[in-house]
């Protein structure tokens, strides 16, 4: 009997163990959200180079260059066009005496919260210069209080030459303020880069360069223009989608001068008449003020009618603004290419002041400082993205009801009719085993895996731009995790915080390794769930559009069919107009959908960063899923600054971007701007 009795309890405590150890819910435990950042470099390039180096100093000190004199170090930033948001950093590195193996380091030093070190492998052959480029996303806003110090590392990471570079990102502002010219004579054109005057900006003075516009490059050219000038050209001479990619251009924050005078309405007829909202009925000459001469002058200028929408009045060139989502128009009332007004002997006042006003009254001026989605955000975001997985405590108490009624009175009816109740010491250890086993498989299917990654990745559907994927990474059983990316992420960064930046550390929590072709992203935390959140960039393609065709009938709301013409099966698509959102349920490729049938949310006040925690109010719902919701929103505030029509559909089948045992949740949210009809 105490064999038995041994046995038993042998048995018994294993048995509450393996309970206790499979009904851990993960979404209790502690999730300490801390940013991680990092970053791919991407092509070395060799060039010889027998300069001399630079001088040693002996003690080192962060506000100088210091280290072996036979290295030498040097980095140029450079912001990236196209809407992509992230800087290229151009290292190059050079051995003037020995050969060199080891790696090439760039530390951004923040707040605790996403200071990162970047590591290259390099190898330098003696009197060698090479060089390769970071690619860092623009989250936040860098200026001279991060510090950003580069230093080359030997083979057992030993520091042997450092380089100080705390202006680096502030030295990569705009190249210059583009404008484009779409006309018929773009020499003559040439006074609107004001011959030599400076535009200001929030870091810096540019100056303006013009760029030459026509059928074939317009939409390339969008991307980097401040500013496009339509004078004396056809624009029905466009195609609806180029017609179409410009009145988005003015959503997004650009620009718009369009000339008249005696070409009247030339330069509208490319445009429907609901855009353009005037109407011109001829020209003349007229007396006009020009306010920088203090003078009277002849001008030809058109007779326009303007509509409601026009609220500006251009005191510089005649004529009058209207805002078109985040940006401006101006339908002037003179032609540019009229020699009786470039001739004007203050043009270059008269144009300066124009670029100023239509500038301020745009979204350039009001949302520049717009930088992405926050850290705090992002962090809120992830705790319904992420989708801890939940015991199931109505299927456990069905397994221990069932064991406890089969060990109890089913075993002992079963052995005293088979007269067989000496066995009841052997039959009650082999349930026990069989219900351990169970249990086991049942909790399993709760277990998290040690690597863990979720990501949400924001994409255009015309494939403009870079992908840019959140990606918040932790591991389940410790602080620290190290996970490897796979070929398609060209560039990492951090989700720098937007406030409380100091420089009160010299430690890096977060790190990017690129040797040989393989990037790993670590990030050293405190304890188990310690997350940290990078953003990373890949290149884009086109997927076609989502479009509405906009109907409110008697009802209050966002209205209409959805159309999907992209290659993805939709879960859920959202649909911003102006500060509404709707969100409706499914839509498959190729597809159109009464949006009024499944809507599964809505609202009337968008506002971005303010709906991090409305997914966890559906935590519940049997109607949405949350984390999908929570999605959504993160993908909304990405791109709601572009305009203030978007569509975005969210899609579970998408590419993932971790390689190895990573268990990964991924997220593709593909958008269309200004696709409201």
């Amino acid at each position: 009997m105490k064999v038995k009795n041994v046995l038993i309890s042998i048995l018994t405590i294993l048995f509450i163990i393996s309970a206790v150890c499979m009904g851990v819910n993960p979404s209790e435990s502690n999730a300490a959200a801390d940013v991680l950042l990092t970053k791919n470099p991407t092509t070395t390039q060799y060039r010889g180079n027998d300069e001399e180096a630079t001088e040693k100093s002996e003690e080192p000190d962060t506000s100088n260059v210091q280290g072996n004199r036979s290295f030498r170090l040097d980095a140029t930033a450079r912001r990236v066009t196209g809407g992509a948001g992230c800087y290229d950093v151009t290292i190059t590195a050079y051995s003037a005496a020995v050969d060199f193996s080891g790696y090439i380091r760039m530390s951004i030093i923040n707040s605790s919260d996403d200071s990162i070190a970047y590591d290259t492998r390099i190898n330098l052959p003696e009197k060698t210069e090479k060089s390769f480029v970071l690619r860092i996303p623009n989250e936040g806003y860098f200026d001279i209080n991060f510090k950003v110090i580069i230093s080359i590392l030997d083979e057992n990471m030993n520091e042997v030459y450092t380089l100080n570079s705390n202006d680096l990102f502030v030295k990569a502002d705009e190249e210059a303020v583009f404008v484009g010219v779409l006309s018929s004579d773009f020499d003559k054109l040439s006074y609107l880069a004001i011959d030599g005057w400076e535009l200001d900006r929030l870091k810096d003075r540019y100056e303006v360069r013009l760029v030459e516009l026509n059928e074939n490059n317009i939409i390339d050219e969008l991307d980097r223009l401040s500013y496009i000038v339509i004078d004396d050209y056809d624009t029905s001479k466009l195609d609806a989608s180029t017609i179409k990619q410009i009145e988005n251009y003015v959503q997004s924050g650009g620009i718009l001068f369009l000339g008249t005078g005696k070409n009247e309405d030339k330069t509208l007829k490319g445009f429907g008449k609901d855009y353009i909202d005037a109407e011109i009925t001829g020209h003349g000459l007229q007396q006009t003020y020009v306010y920088t001469m203090d003078a009277i002058q002849d001008l030809t200028c058109s007779t326009i009618n303007y509509g409601y929408s026009y609220s500006y009045t251009s005191y510089s060139i005649p004529g009058m603004y209207k805002r078109d989502g985040k940006g401006v128009i101006l339908l002037s009332e003179i032609s540019f290419l009229d020699p009786d007004f470039y001739n004007l002997t203050a043009v270059d006042q008269l144009v300066y002041n124009t670029y100023v006003d239509s500038y301020n009254s745009s979204g350039f001026y009001y949302d520049d400082q717009t930088k992405g989605v926050s850290l705090s955000s992002v962090q809120q975001y992830f705790k319904s993205i992420e989708g801890f997985k939940k015991v199931s405590i109505g299927g456990l108490k069905w397994i221990v009801f069932i064991y406890v009624l089969i060990i109890g009175p089913v075993l002992y009816i079963i052995l005293r009719k088979t007269n067989k109740r000496e066995y009841f010491w052997i039959a009650i250890p082999a349930v026990t085993i069989i219900f351990i086993g169970v249990i086991m498989i049942y909790g399993g299917r709760f277990r998290l895996s040690n690597k863990n990654a979720a990501n949400v990745t924001v994409a255009s559907a015309d494939g403009k731009g870079l992908r840019r994927t959140y990606m918040s990474i932790f591991s389940s059983k410790s602080g620290d995790i190290s996970v490897n990316l796979n070929e398609t992420i060209n560039g990492l960064g951090p989700v720098f915080k937007e406030y409380g930046n100091y420089n009160g550390r010299n430690i890096t929590d977060y790190h990017v390794k690129y040797d040989g072709g393989q990037t790993q992203i670590s990030h050293d935390g405190d304890s188990s769930f310690d997350k940290g959140y990078l953003i990373g960039l890949s290149e884009n393609h086109p997927s076609g559009r989502l479009s509405l065709q906009y109907s409110t009938g008697w009802s209050i709301g966002i209205g209409g069919t959805l159309n999907n013409e992209t290659e993805y099966d939709f879960d859920y698509v959202l649909i911003k107009k102006g500060s509404e959102v709707v969100v409706v349920k499914g839509l498959e490729a190729g597809d159109i959908l009464a949006v009024s049938s499944n809507i599964v949310y809505s609202g009337y006040y968008y506002w971005a960063g303010d709906n991090a925690e409305v997914a966890q109010r559906y935590k519940d719902s049997k109607k949405v899923d949350y984390r999908k919701l929570a999605a959504l929103f993160l993908a909304l505030d990405d791109v709601s600054s572009k305009g203030d029509y978007v569509i975005i559909g969210l899609t579970s089948e998408y590419d993932t971007f971790t390689k190895g045992d990573v268990n990964e949740l991924s997220y593709g949210c593909i958008y269309s701007i200004g696709t409201i009809e």
